[in-house]
């Protein structure tokens, strides 16, 4: 599975970045689950009343059998509907789904229904992101060339300016990064600020900000950062450079939240600091 960029127009650092006080389950051994991250999911729909017979404590797949069955009747209805309000209301929910399984062919391909119906800024960023996520830069870049970006917020702007980024369309991609203060964005910009930094051949900056992003997050965060956010292609130009090596050392200040849970690292730790 591809990992994600952005999500409406979110950069998540690492799969477990945003998430860092969650619960973490251990991963579903399933062949309908497999099926389902293939988009197969007739096989899943198949597979799944066995499996949730076999397993009838694990309700995770029970959930998930019922929200596919629910994707499904959405996609037979999303292919008949001609009116643009039901549109933009099916496609986003079936986008969010396939969003979820990784699916972000299929994402671009409702988003670009979605815009056909109603171009409006909103739909066309969300169209952007999810070509952006399936590695479709070139049409990420036409679409965002197509919005008007220059009062938009920091999200979907930057979301644009990786888009240019990512096609070689520098200039365009520094016009929009000059807009904002990276002292006043949150960790989720600072690393689409970065990405689109490295690819416009900004080393210093890429370093000054991967810095700032590991200092910002907790110190078990880093190995998921340094993988998936600073270890991903955006980063390939400025790999070598002294400084955002040296950056990629930063120690964190953040406290780490569980350190005083009296139930800490057992199982009994919910992760909610309540106790």
């Amino acid at each position: 599975m591809k990992h994600l960029i952005c999500t409406l127009a979110l950069l998540l650092l690492g799969s477990a970045g945003l998430c860092a006080h969650g619960h973490h389950q251990a991963p579903l051994k399933s062949p309908a689950v497999d099926a389902l991250k293939q988009g197969d999911f007739q096989r899943a729909a198949q597979l799944l009343p066995g499996e949730i017979k076999a397993n009838p404590n694990e309700a995770r797949l029970k959930k998930i059998y019922a929200a596919l069955k629910t994707q499904m009747r959405r996609e037979k209805l999303f292919a008949e509907e001609k009116d643009p309000g039901m549109i933009v209301l099916v496609g986003n929910e079936m986008r969010k789904f396939y969003t979820a399984w990784g699916l972000y062919d299929k994402a671009a391909a409702v988003g670009a229904k979605i815009y056909a119906a109603s171009p409006s800024l909103q739909n066309g960023v969300s169209w952007g992101v999810s070509l952006l996520n399936a590695d479709k830069n070139t049409e990420a870049a036409a679409v965002f060339g197509k919005l008007d970006l220059s009062k938009a917020d920091p999200g979907p702007s930057l979301c644009g300016a990786l888009a240019f980024a990512r096609v070689g369309k520098k200039d365009e991609s520094r016009k929009i990064l000059d807009r904002f203060d990276t002292g006043k964005l949150s960790l989720n910009f600072l690393g689409l600020y970065a990405r689109s930094a490295a690819l416009n051949g900004d080393s210093d900056k890429a370093a000054e900000l991967a810095a700032k992003i590991l200092e910002k997050s907790p110190a078990k965060q880093h190995p998921n950062l340094k993988k998936h956010l600073f270890g991903s292609a955006d980063f390939k130009s400025v790999a070598g450079n002294e400084k955002f090596k040296a950056a990629l050392k930063t120690a964190s200040k953040v406290e780490d939240e569980c350190a005083g849970c009296p139930n800490h690292g057992t199982d009994k730790c919910d992760h909610k600091h309540g106790h």
